[in-house]
């Protein structure tokens, strides 16, 4: 797997551009700059989000408009809609439903929707409530990669204060990538530095 991380954004959001060698190319989270992340892109097959909020998905209108055959997934309880989006910016700052909102007017219908255990490409999806009650890692135990979105980052892990966010729900599913994936397991998460799963564990829970 050739992985291009992009920062973009205001919040420099992490999109992942994905090429195998059989010529499948994956799009995580395409956060924003379209014209950045879909650059020199030839074909896209599938275009995964870790979690439905606004930072990892502006780019996704024009994205899929590029490359409508790409297939869109995330999973079945993300919050998706135009209202939810404008409902949370609100919430984080109102500045932003005044340079945002018109980004999600025509959100593209997604292809597939997800459940824990499911199967797309060489992922597992591993359902991870906390930040939002649809968040999803993608699980590639071949390659050693886990895409954590705002689950888990290099030494911290996502907000919980935000719509649809528990602590208990956070607390349970690190407990879970913890136990489930191994520590030296590459971690690209949603925002900051690449690293691996035993470095953020440690960070969070001590030594393992």
């Amino acid at each position: 797997m050739e992985i291009q991380r992009y920062p973009v954004g205001l919040i420099q959001t992490n999109c992942y551009v994905l090429h195998f060698p059989d010529n499948l190319c994956i799009m995580i989270d395409p956060g924003d700059e379209a014209e950045v992340i879909d650059q020199n892109l030839e074909h896209l097959d599938f275009i995964l989000l870790t979690h439905a909020h606004w930072d990892h998905m502006l780019a996704l209108c024009d994205v899929k408009a590029a490359f409508p055959q790409a297939k869109l997934a995330m999973h079945s309880k993300a919050l998706y809609s135009k209202a939810q989006q404008l409902e949370l910016m609100d919430q984080m700052n109102p500045y932003l439903r005044t340079q945002f909102a018109s980004r999600f007017d025509n959100l593209p219908k997604p292809d597939i929707l997800l459940e824990d255990g499911s199967e797309i490409g060489p992922f597992k999806v591993l359902s991870t409530p906390g930040h939002t009650p649809g968040s999803v890692c993608y699980y590639d135990k071949n390659d050693g990669v886990l895409f954590s979105g705002d689950t888990l980052f290099e030494n911290s892990y996502g907000r919980t204060d935000f719509i649809g966010g528990s602590e208990d729900d956070m607390y349970t599913s690190l407990v879970r990538l913890s136990r489930e994936i191994p520590p030296s397991t590459k971690l690209c998460p949603g925002h900051e530095g690449i690293s691996t799963v035993g470095q953020a564990m440690r960070f969070i829970f001590g030594s393992r």
